[in-house]
This record gives structure tokens, sequence and C-alpha cells, in this order.
């Protein structure tokens, strides 16, 4: 019995193996179907020059990343003579991955700022951001990639910290973004990347259909709802506010070090102390399987409302020490379904509020800020602790 599985599994091994030669001999490399490649410092990053077809909300598009690795159109490394180059980095909310490439904020942002100045400058804008990032990897991807590009401002809204901060491997230093959160075994991740690899899951990967990134998070919804409320201990919040205060304000006086604005954005959550049922059927991000399973959270909007405030003010008062400019979004724009499709990312009408609001603040003085205007700033900073 032993003998003829062995067999077997030789067999099929044997005959997987000349697959795999043929496909490599006889059909070239279909284009990467991976979202993202390893980095010995952000843990993943978008492929550069990945793209691939998407399906959302009704919608379908091609989800781009240029050369560079950011979401946007083709950009040089060497900024052309004339432009006045924008890069907003963060998480979900600024890269958009729901929507059309024109429908997201940044790109809305640079397009009427064009149409408003006539071209001169010529804006640009880029887009360099991944799901769930923290201000340790906004901190690094400005150290290491984006001033490399030569900005003239940098946007940065950095929504994840607080809900990362329950998490059971939470790790408050910079050695936090070289790692998975939840990393598999690492025989186990060898045989994954190994498939990756091969051109025969290349090719069925190829064949496979546009992602829906509906269902996907109907799927994440239905999974929070299943779920009682168990909210984590408030120390467990608590931990990430320091970090916070500091890693934006790294991130800034690196930006102004380097004669490049910088500007800070509020984040917009759905979360209410009484949460109407239409928008608790929404949400899903204050659930994790992660945290979940190791210490049974799923957040209460009641409780994730007054962490997502004291994160925000955080983000206020670092734009008010350092008079960085301040789009104070969690004030300004309603926190409902019209601008939200789940607890914190945008529909397509929240976009274009964000955009319009930004160009109006962008072009407040008359002319695009540079990292000598210290007062462009929104004037209520609220006092949360940095020590």
């Amino acid at each position: 019995m032993l003998k003829g599985t062995a067999y077997a599994l030789v067999l099929a091994f044997g005959v997987l193996l000349l697959v795999e030669i043929g496909l490599r001999l006889y059909i070239p490399a279909p284009n990467e179907k991976s979202d993202f490649v390893r980095h010995p410092l952000f843990d993943k990053i978008r492929r550069p020059g990945f793209s691939t077809e998407t399906e959302a909300f009704g919608k379908r598009f091609v989800f781009r990343i240029n050369d560079l690795g950011l979401r946007g159109p083709p950009m040089s490394l060497q900024k052309p003579s004339g432009t006045y180059r924008i890069i907003f980095v963060g998480g979900s909310v600024v890269e958009n991955r729901f929507l059309p490439e024109e429908e997201t904020f940044p790109i809305l942002v640079g397009r009427e700022l064009n149409e408003r100045l006539g071209g001169v400058p010529r804006v640009e804008v880029g887009i360099l951001a991944k799901p769930a990032a923290t201000s340790e990897m906004v901190l690094a991807q400005i150290a290491n990639n984006v001033l490399e590009l030569s900005p003239d401002l940098v946007v940065v809204q950095s929504a994840a910290d607080w809900l990362l901060s329950v998490h059971p491997d939470y790790e408050p230093t910079l050695a936090y973004m070289a790692r998975e959160l939840n990393p598999r075994m690492p025989f186990l991740q060898a045989i994954e990347r190994t498939l990756q690899d091969t051109r025969l899951v290349q090719v069925v990967q190829e064949l496979r259909p546009p992602r829906n990134r509906t269902s996907k998070l109907a799927r994440a919804q239905a999974a929070r709802r299943s779920v009682p409320f168990r909210d984590p201990p408030d120390s467990h919040f608590e931990r990430g506010l320091k970090r916070y205060w500091w890693n934006l304000h790294r991130s800034g006086l690196l930006c102004r070090d380097a004669g490049v604005a910088f500007a800070l954005i509020t984040k917009v959550w759905l979360y209410k102390v009484e949460q109407p049922p239409e928008e608790n059927d929404a949400l899903w991000g204050s659930y994790l399987a992660a945290n979940v399973r190791a210490g049974g959270w799923n957040v209460s909007p009641l409780v994730a409302r007054r962490w997502v405030d004291r994160y925000n003010d955080v983000v206020r008062d670092v734009a008010g020490a350092d008079d960085f400019i301040l789009f104070d979004f969690a004030k300004t724009i309603p926190n409902n379904l019209v601008n939200l499709v789940d607890d914190v990312h945008l529909t397509t009408a929240g976009n274009l509020a964000f955009a319009k609001a930004i160009v109006s603040e962008l072009l407040r003085g008359g002319t695009l800020p540079q990292a000598t205007d210290p007062k462009r700033r929104d004037p209520a900073a609220s006092n949360a602790s940095r020590d």
C-alpha cells in the first residue's frame, strides 16, 4: 500500500515536472498575477509594473501600478522641469483599490489642479500605498522611496495604527514593518512561494476571471456580523499613540529637511456611538480574523469611535506642533454611506469630496504650497500626548 502510494506520488511529480518544463520552453511568462513582492523594509509592496482586470460595484477596470511602484500615470524618476509633483502616501484609503484610477481622490486632485492652473506648473500625482499601512511603513517609504522622487508636496494618511495596535503580534519598533503579523510556518511559506513561481500556476492564474472586489467585501462584512462584539482593554489601543505621534512627526521633518511641503489627513470613519443598522451591516474592519483567533476581539462601534477620535487628535497635534498642512476631513466630511462604502474606504462621492477640499486648501494662498510655507494648516489642533 505504502509502496503504491509512493510510486503514484513520484509519477505525479514527474508528470508535473515535464509539464512545467514544456510550458517554460514553449510559453512565455504571462503577466505577473501576484499584487505584491517581498521587500526587506516593508514586508510586501505593490509589484512595479503590475496590472490586473478588476470588477467592483458594477464597474470593470484595470488596476495598474507604474514602473516606480506607484498607482497613477507613468512617472519618470527624474522630475521634469516645470512640474509640481505630489506624492500621496498611506494605506488602502489612499490607494482606493475598489475604484478606477480616475475616480480616486489623488488623481482627481491632480486633474483639478492642472485645469485650474492651466498647466503652469504642470501637476504630477503618484500614489504610494498598500493595505493596512501603518505609520512605521509610511515613515520608511518616505525615507527610502518618496524623497528620491523629488516631490514638492507629500500628503499622508495612515489609518491602520489604531486597530493594529490591538494585534497580539504588535511590536512598536521599526522592525515591525519587515515581517508579517501572522507568519505561516516557514516550511509552508517555502512551498507557497515555490508554487507561485511555477509557470503552470502562472498560466492558470492568467486564465482566472477578473477579481470581484464587491463579493470579497460582502464576505468580510458577513464574517464580522457572525461574531459578537468583544472589545480589547484600553491599554491595547493606548500603546500605539506615542509611536504614532513620533512616526508622523519624523515623516514630516524628513520632508521639511529635504525642502518638501508636508500634509496630513485625518481619517473619516463610519463608526458612531449609536450605529444605524444599515451602517452596522457595512462594517468589517473592526473585526480581524487574526485578532479574533488570538484574543477574541471584535471592536464595537462605540469603542472604535472613541479610539479613532484619539488617533485623529494625534494627527491634529502633530500638524499643529510642526506647522504642517492639515486636511481635517474627520470634521468636515460627513461619515455616512454617501461618502463611505464600509468602515473607512471612500465611495466615488467621498473621493470627490476629498479632492475638492484638498484643491481648495492647496490654492487658498493663490499658489501651491512650498516647504517654506509654515502657516498653511488647520488652526484647530488638539492636545494629544506625545510623551
